[in-house]
């Protein structure tokens, strides 16, 4: 996490800059789009900022053994008590298009961190969000037992279909280890890798 002086415009071009790596664009002009819109979403969320608060914790792994078989497993973006003081989970994304109403009640990546902000806090959130920073639009909705149970029985659905497939297919190439968060944990790539 940035400490307060470095959650500037001028610093936060500073550090794109600095880790701003060319590898994996086809060619100089798509990169230099790529980096454009980078300084464009960094710009917009500096001039308007949606996510003040006090930050419980940042970019983390929360796991939880739910049972011999299955681990819950998520990284939390950012929880924190938000400017009203309301416990907030918020996951960022960088894509244009927000989900609509529908869709954000029925995802079940939010209630996951609600679930695993639980089990390590012994408090679920009352409110989760989406930032999307292209637009610099934040989507925040009242964290019900309603979305929490849809979120939950959306999650064991997903799990049922994982665990009924008999050759559950994999899609690893070399650039994983670029451009998945996931890469370390993924028994797919290693096993092909090997």
């Amino acid at each position: 996490m940035l400490p307060k002086e470095w959650q500037t415009a001028d610093s936060l071009m500073q550090l794109l800059k600095r880790h701003w790596v060319s590898d994996g664009y086809k060619n100089s002009k798509i990169e230099e789009n790529f980096l454009k819109r980078a300084q464009n979403m960094l710009l917009n969320y500096c001039s308007e900022r949606r996510d003040m608060g006090n930050i419980i914790l940042c970019e983390e792994f929360l796991k939880q053994d739910i049972n011999k078989n299955l681990i819950l497993l998520g990284k939390i973006d950012k929880l924190y008590l938000n400017e009203n003081g309301i416990l907030e989970v918020l996951d960022y994304k960088a894509g244009y298009t927000a989900l609509s109403k529908e869709e954000f009640e029925n995802n079940i990546q939010l209630p996951i961190y609600a679930l695993l902000t639980k089990y390590r806090f012994n408090k679920l959130p009352k409110v989760i969000s989406y930032y999307y920073l292209v637009p610099n639009q934040k989507i925040s909705i009242e964290l019900t037992k309603t979305i929490l149970e849809n979120g939950i029985y959306n999650l064991k659905k997903v799990i049922n279909e994982i665990l009924s497939e008999k050759d559950f297919p994999y899609n690893s190439s070399n650039n994983c280890k670029n451009s998945c968060e996931y890469y370390n944990l993924c028994e797919a790539f290693n096993v092909k890798a090997n």
